[in-house]
């Protein structure tokens, strides 16, 4: 006969199996982004992080998604709308773009391997895959340095939840922020 007690810690155990399986399925990809850095020029920085790879509870790279939403006085919203009108690009419709990146936490390196640039309705103005990833230091002081650290700091893994679960006496969760 299982106990209460036991018999609890086996039903969080299999919600979380349950909602890490079914939570690609259910959240909208829109719903998470977060917001993680601004610029002088109100730009501002969103992250969605899709994996991070550690070896011993020490994060080494990241997989993300960093989306840019440019301010009204952005030299870089005028730079990508130089770069689309030479791509013969209607720019004046620029509202954001988001880029598919790598991170590397070791060399502090950014791989970007996919930029795609939207309208203020979320329609695709345009969007192009690197055949040569582009790579970029990151830089102290830099919004970079910051989506860097918040994408390379350690974080409790859903397989450290679930040990700790069986460790303790009393069941507990960790999420994500």
């Amino acid at each position: 006969m299982v106990s209460a007690q036991k018999m609890t810690k086996y039903t969080v155990v299999f919600l979380c199996l349950v909602f890490s399986v079914m939570a690609p399925l259910i959240l909208p990809a829109s719903g998470n982004w977060k917001k993680v850095a601004f610029t002088g020029q109100d730009d501002i920085w969103y992250v969605e992080q899709i994996v991070g790879f550690s070896s011993k509870e020490s994060i080494l790279a990241a997989r993300a998604r960093l989306k840019l939403v440019a301010g009204e006085k952005s030299a870089i919203g005028r730079s990508v709308k130089k770069g689309l009108l030479t791509d013969g690009v209607k720019a004046d419709t620029f509202h954001y773009f988001v880029e598919s990146v790598e991170v590397d936490c070791i060399k502090m390196l950014f791989v970007v391997s996919k930029i795609d640039f939207y309208d203020a309705e979320d329609s695709q103005i345009f969007g192009q895959t690197f055949a040569e990833p582009k790579k970029y230091p990151s830089t102290p002081g830099s919004a970079f340095e910051i989506i860097m650290w918040d994408l390379c700091q350690n974080r409790p893994n859903p397989f450290t939840a679930l040990k700790k679960t069986f460790q303790t006496k009393k069941p507990f969760l960790y999420f994500y922020p």
